[in-house]
């Protein structure tokens, strides 16, 4: 059994309502009560291996929650890429996209970016090339909401128009027991 703690990171600095995935985004000022929170939260796991988005949001929180260890980065467990609407307030996104992305949620691609879809498949490749592959049983990866739905959708088997009823908070923690392909367990830490 492989026992890996999937880390969202801590609150961006950025102003409510902005779309945002693979914009490298510092930390909100409340960084450091979070960090703190998710510390003494894994307090007790130390993993073999590490892994994290090289946007700075997880890679640093990575690095100074394990800041004896080798972090590995990797694009594979980037938030997805929103394209033209990276860095646009939602309210200034055409209500036409809007309508036709909520409607399609996975398959819809969003102009000069990615769909659901394309971030899913990625980060399942990640998840069967590396994790399950690896030879260490306990594993750490930081990353964003969208990466932990779409580990959820495969572990839990929650269809594509379910995944986004969940609300995935910053600096969640989830802990898979990896036992094989066909059944893992989660728990919300």
């Amino acid at each position: 059994m492989k026992r890996i703690f999937v880390i969202r990171h801590t609150t961006p600095n950025i102003d409510a309502g902005i779309c945002y995935g693979v914009t490298d985004l510092n930390t909100a000022s409340t960084y450091l009560n979070e960090y703190e929170n998710i510390k003494a939260r894994l307090k007790n796991f130390n993993p073999d291996a590490i892994y994290s988005s090289p946007l700075k949001r997880c890679r640093n929180l990575a690095s100074n929650v394990y800041s004896n260890k080798v972090i590995t980065t990797t694009n594979d467990l980037c938030e997805i890429n929103f394209g033209d609407w990276e860095m646009v307030h939602w309210n200034k996104i055409p209500i036409k996209d809007i309508n036709a992305w909520t409607a399609d949620l996975y398959y819809y691609k969003i102009p000069n970016g990615e769909s659901f879809k394309d971030l899913y498949t990625r980060v399942l490749k990640f998840w069967n090339e590396t994790i399950v592959n690896h030879p260490s049983e306990s594993i750490a990866i930081f990353t964003h909401s969208g990466v932990l739905r779409a580990l959820l959708m495969k572990l839990l088997d929650i269809t594509p128009n379910k995944i986004f009823n969940l609300k995935i908070p910053y600096g969640a923690i989830i802990e898979i027991e990896y036992y094989c392909k066909d059944y893992s367990t989660v728990k919300f830490i």
